[in-house]
């Protein structure tokens, strides 16, 4: 774990560039913008800041939630944040629409997004989702990508109902019954299991499935700090 938090502090410090000799001084203040609230996978950038590993690199940080890759990119690119977490494939989207960000650094090897339903309701394959009913906030990595992973998986995207929902209303949302299906990440199962049960909860890989490409979470950054 150690190695890890060093690590993210040490990429967070590159993305400001900032020379060692400024740990003397005052530490800049700079926003890092999470793609969630924060979940298991958010460990090493919390023990970093309690272990003061930033500081010692010269940097006074703030971790900010947010509402999926969509929310955090906006932050990045409208200057709220100096940083943040989301999604390769909506960075991509979000530069093709003229964003000013750039990705710095890649988190995981393999993305962990993925479908989760009921045992007794299960989503096994994409072709299940038609008629079902799927639980995102708008601003959601797979919402953002759902065209293209519709098409690649020839889902009748007509059969396919999304409901807006926060963050943290996922879990209730499926646990009560009120959707058929959440996108959410692979790290996120104990939270469902705790109120459905161990063995109760199924999980469908999405971005993975078919023939649709492989999306793991990155660093981004605004184009200032990564030109300098």
């Amino acid at each position: 774990m150690k190695r890890c938090v060093s690590a993210v502090a040490a990429a967070m410090a590159a993305v400001s560039f900032l020379a060692t000799a400024a740990a003397a001084q005052t530490p800049e203040k700079f926003t890092f913008a999470l793609n969630w609230f924060a979940v298991g996978d958010h460990a090493a950038y919390w023990v970093a800041l309690e272990k003061g590993y930033f500081t010692q690199r010269g940097l006074d940080v703030t971790l900010e939630n947010s509402k999926g890759s969509g929310d955090s990119i906006a932050k990045v690119d409208t200057g709220r944040a100096d940083a943040g977490l989301a999604d390769t494939a909506v960075v991509i989207a979000a530069l093709a629409r003229t964003a000013k960000i750039r990705i710095v650094g890649m988190v995981f090897d393999k993305t962990p997004l993925n479908v989760f339903s009921s045992k007794d309701k299960p989503v096994l394959k994409p072709k299940d989702l038609e008629g079902k009913t799927i639980a995102a906030p708008p601003g959601d990595s797979q919402r953002q990508i759902w065209p293209a992973f519709a098409k690649a998986n020839q889902i009748d995207d007509s059969k396919v109902t999304w409901v807006n929902v926060e963050p943290a209303a996922k879990i209730a949302a499926l646990a009560e019954k009120r959707v058929d299906a959440v996108a959410d990440y692979t790290t996120g199962l104990p939270y469902y299991e705790k109120p459905m049960g161990i063995g109760n909860v199924v999980m469908m890989p999405g971005p993975t499935s078919g023939s649709t490409c492989t999306r793991c979470p990155s660093w981004r950054a605004k184009r200032r700090w990564a030109r300098e």
